[in-house]
């Protein structure tokens, strides 16, 4: 998606629509499909299999193919070729990850710059002054590794805060066990790590790990057979470890108001006093409003997609028509609901509209 577009890769086309989806403005054939960005005027497509292609954003017409081999995995009854991931433009630079490495292609040219060698990447989810970040592992253990965007060299690695949860600010933030939060700088690869401690969650099971939000660090777990939430201050962290300067980071004014977000999950949490979204903008509890009965078989999503000031999320997520709930962050109200099929993949905010992907389909709708 940009500001005046949207795309969509399906039957083997790519295609660009005006924001109501209406109007279809160009399309263009691809073998197969894969992943799909936008940046800089251009649209990136992976066919799926070996090449790399860069499309104008305007009209449609091809800039370049680079060639993109990925490794093989099973699949099925035989190997298959799997798509590239986490493609992303980062300046003048296009980075993506296979299963195993992270490599980059020039923007203008396609030209291949580098590859590096990573287990099962997630990422290059952070890219700040020229340093690029993501996060692999060597066997059992996981690693955060910052590489400079035009060489692919190493700039920093680090095995603190090795789960990513989000990115703001020029840092990344992570977690460890126990209500460990760490914080890494993505340009230097400086860490602190601070553990918190969640009174209400005292003897509770099945807790999870941290939930980091712009002001607040949330975690959830079981107590007499129901679900809990807690919320703290960003700052009620115990230092444990790393450069104490870092600390400052975890005072709400140093994030930007609208930060973004890596890989944090975003969970849909029914718990004793309400239906929680964690792992967003900022915690959000709300009382649902009463609908009629779900049909057999139809269960509540547990993830939801933000879209500006709105959360899109699934109260169905059967094969049939379901509802999607839409929020409204700022005042904790949902503002809208509406009939599709299959679960909340992702939302966007494009010409005053919002456009939501879900398992099934793609669709448009007014903002509320």
């Amino acid at each position: 998606m940009d500001d005046r577009q949207v795309y969509v890769m399906s039957e083997g086309r790519v295609r660009a629509y005006d924001p109501t989806l209406r109007t279809q403005r160009w399309s263009v054939a691809l073998p197969s499909f894969g992943s799909l960005a936008v940046g800089g005027g251009l649209v990136f497509a992976d066919d799926g299999f070996a090449h790399l292609h860069a499309y104008d954003a305007r009209t449609g017409k091809r800039v370049w193919s680079a060639p993109a081999p990925r490794p093989l995995t099973w699949g099925g009854p035989g190997p298959v070729s799997t798509p590239l991931r986490f493609l992303r433009r980062a300046g003048e630079v296009v980075l993506a990850a296979t299963v195993d490495d992270v490599r980059a292609w020039d923007a203008r040219t396609g030209q291949p710059l580098w590859q590096i060698g990573a287990g099962d990447p997630i990422g290059p989810f952070a890219v700040d002054n020229g340093v690029a970040v993501f996060d692999a592992r060597t066997g059992i253990e996981g690693y955060i590794q910052g590489v400079e965007v035009s060489t692919g060299r190493t700039v920093w690695s680090s095995q603190e805060g090795a789960e990513p949860l989000r990115v703001a600010g020029g840092r990344v933030f992570g977690y460890g066990r126990g209500y460990v939060v760490s914080v890494a700088e993505v340009r230097s690869g400086r860490t602190v790590a601070v553990r918190y401690t969640f009174p209400a969650l005292a003897g509770a099971r099945n807790v999870s790990h941290p939930y980091v939000h712009d002001a607040q660090v949330c975690a959830e777990g079981t107590l007499r057979g129901a679900r809990h939430v807690q919320c703290l201050p960003r700052t009620a962290g115990r230092y444990v470890r790393g450069d104490r300067a870092l600390l400052t980071a975890l005072r709400p004014e140093t994030s930007p108001s609208r930060p973004v977000w890596g890989v944090q999950t975003r969970q849909v949490l029914r718990a004793v006093d309400g239906t929680w979204l964690l792992g967003g903008w900022r915690p959000v509890r709300l009382s649902l409003p009463r609908v009629t009965p779900l049909p057999p078989g139809c269960l509540p999503n547990t993830r939801f997609a933000e879209a500006g000031p709105y959360a899109v999320f699934s109260a169905c997520a059967a094969f049939g028509l379901g509802r999607l709930t839409v929020v409204d962050l700022r005042r904790a109200r949902v503002v809208q609901l509406i009939q599709a099929a299959g679960e909340v993949q992702g939302a966007w905010r494009v010409g005053g509209r919002l456009v939501i992907l879900t398992s099934r389909e793609v669709f448009s709708v007014a903002e509320p």
